[in-house]
């Protein structure tokens, strides 16, 4: 039994990186494309965008994930 974790869809820029980092690897890079399209950024999708996602999800887990998205561009 997965307990806090969250699927893509429900997922967006406002999730916190802790529950973004408990789901499933699928459900991450789909969230990540979703808030990448809202928000306009297209380096997030690179690969080596993803993994720096991870390192400042990682690092911080209050930062959201549209925050992390943002700042890796």
């Amino acid at each position: 039994m997965m307990i806090g974790a969250c699927g893509a869809k429900d997922m967006n820029a406002d999730t916190p990186c802790r529950e973004f980092l408990q789901a499933a690897p699928e459900d991450q890079n789909a969230a990540i494309a979703s808030v990448a399209d809202e928000l306009g950024t297209s380096n997030a999708l690179t690969p080596l965008g993803r993994p720096n996602i991870d390192y400042q999800c990682s690092r911080n887990q209050d930062l959201t994930l549209g925050e992390a998205v943002r700042r890796t561009g």
